[in-house]
């Protein structure tokens, strides 16, 4: 694969985190979340900051190769503006584990460009556990509702 499609590859990962639903929860949905709540938005906060440190170093790397950045946009997130914490957490897993798979997508097509797929792998591994965090916050919501 040539070097214009593994930039390709990159940005569309770069999109894909950076235009994830963790981040318009963080940036822009605030207002599912109470006092008692505080926990699980400092929560999501820490892992949209892991993420966006991710993007910075996509950015870094599209970067030094001397490739422009699309940051692309946010789809359509308006209808969880005022759902439950419970609720959303369903649909963070659910965008958690499609970005996953881009990530792994995205591994898979970089062949043998070593370093993306050096980053891309720790950028998956960084993914996996904002997932686990997620299912645990689920489970534990869960289970005080049951």
């Amino acid at each position: 694969m040539s070097e214009q499609n593994h930039s390709d590859v990159l940005n569309g990962l770069l999109v894909r985190l950076y235009r994830s639903l963790l981040q318009y929860g963080v940036e822009c949905c605030s207002a599912w979340t109470s006092d008692a709540q505080a926990h699980e938005q400092q929560a999501l906060e820490e892992m949209a900051a892991r993420q966006r440190e991710s993007v910075g170093q996509l950015v870094e790397l599209l970067t030094a190769r001397g490739l422009a950045i699309d940051f692309g946009n946010f789809a359509d997130y308006s209808e969880l503006h005022y759902v439950s914490l419970k609720f959303l957490l369903g649909k963070l897993i659910d965008d958690q584990q499609q970005v996953i798979a881009a990530l792994e997508a995205g591994l898979a097509a970089l062949g043998n460009d070593s370093e993306a797929a050096w980053l891309v792998r720790e950028v998956l591994a960084v993914e996996k556990m904002n997932l686990s965090r997620l299912r645990d916050m689920a489970s534990a919501k869960s289970a005080v509702h049951a």
